[in-house]
């Protein structure tokens, strides 16, 4: 902490004389951050996005990837496993270089960056032909 005081010279006039005190060692804080990515949370999401089709697209990412947002596909292709990520399974040799310019660069682990690129993929088609899902009638289920 410092503090000022004052001494009187020649004329009365005033000059400050400045104190410094010992320094003050660094505070060890400890910051927990919590992510809350529920089902329910998610699905409000996916509702929130989709307003026009609230249910077919809670069924469609259903279908996908069971709502799991840490989850990427399982399936086995002639190059390896398929590198589609997050709650709305998005394909990311398609998208990746899109999702990094729209700013979503957490798209393939952050459900809220997931579903805005689904929306733009959905804005982009005008449907939801991209989901496996929605052409093969497997969300229906999850209606």
């Amino acid at each position: 902490m410092l503090w000022d005081a004052y001494s009187r010279y020649a004329e009365d006039k005033l000059v400050p004389i400045v104190y410094a005190a010992e320094e003050e060692k660094p505070k060890e804080i400890l910051i927990e951050v919590v992510i809350n990515w529920t089902p329910e949370r998610i699905e409000q999401e996916i509702r929130s996005v989709f307003p026009e089709a609230p249910n077919t697209a809670v069924a469609i990412f259903k279908c996908e990837s069971g709502l799991d947002p840490d989850i990427q596909s399982h399936h086995i292709l002639s190059y390896g496993r398929e590198q589609s990520f997050g709650v709305a399974q998005i394909h990311a040799p398609d998208w990746h270089d899109t999702a990094i310019r729209l700013g979503y660069v957490n798209y393939k682990t952050d459900p809220s960056d997931n579903l805005k690129m689904a929306r733009y993929i959905y804005d982009g088609r005008g449907n939801f032909n991209d989901w496996t899902c929605y052409k093969n009638g497997g969300y229906k289920i999850h209606l």
